[in-house]
């Protein structure tokens, strides 16, 4: 017996497309793609029309830790594996021109992707200093940022229900903040 015969059409072998999910996919899933590199990263991404950030990454004293350069991309796909194709892409035309040391995909919190979630996070402004807190220069406020294991994911709900959470589908160096959330006590 196929697998088509069987029910499962490999064309589509996420099964996006049918039940529940068929409206959400119809109209594209959110992905936000942050590819973070050196200075240079501005220059290049803006040759190839990606918007860019600088975010600087403080201590509770509000001292800068650094200022971390990335693409800023909020776009559409039918599902992750096609987001991820399209980063790759992206990282091989970035990386011909500029250092890259970080690669994130982040999504809203869709359930059909909780098992490759490496944890959630939320942004919220902050002036207390009191979690692992940003600035973006061109803004005129402070961010914190609150990460969990995705099983707690509930939990930062509860505790942000005003606020977008986003999971992290992919990090090729989750531990290239740690310094960041270890000046705040997190481990």
């Amino acid at each position: 017996m196929s697998l088509i015969n069987a029910g499962l059409d490999m064309s589509n072998p996420t099964g996006l497309g049918t039940g529940p999910a068929k409206e959400m996919d119809y109209f594209g899933e959110v992905f936000e793609i942050h590819i973070t590199g050196d200075e240079k990263i501005h220059e290049v991404a803006k040759e190839l029309g990606l918007k860019t950030i600088q975010v600087q990454l403080l201590r509770p004293d509000k001292s800068l830790i650094r200022t971390e350069h990335m693409t800023s991309i909020v776009k559409k796909f039918d599902y992750f594996e096609k987001a991820y194709q399209w980063t790759i892409n992206t990282v091989i035309k970035l990386a011909e021109q500029c250092k890259i040391y970080r690669v994130k995909i982040e999504s809203p919190p869709y359930p059909h992707y909780y098992y490759i979630a490496l944890y959630a996070e939320v942004h919220f402004k902050n002036d207390s200093f009191n979690t692992p807190t940003s600035k973006n220069p061109t803004k005129d406020y402070y961010l914190g940022t609150e990460r969990v294991p995705i099983g707690k994911i509930n939990e930062l709900k509860a505790k942000y229900p005003n606020e977008d959470l986003e999971i992290c589908l992919m990090d090729n160096n989750i531990y290239e903040d740690v310094d960041w959330f270890n000046s705040y006590g997190v481990k």
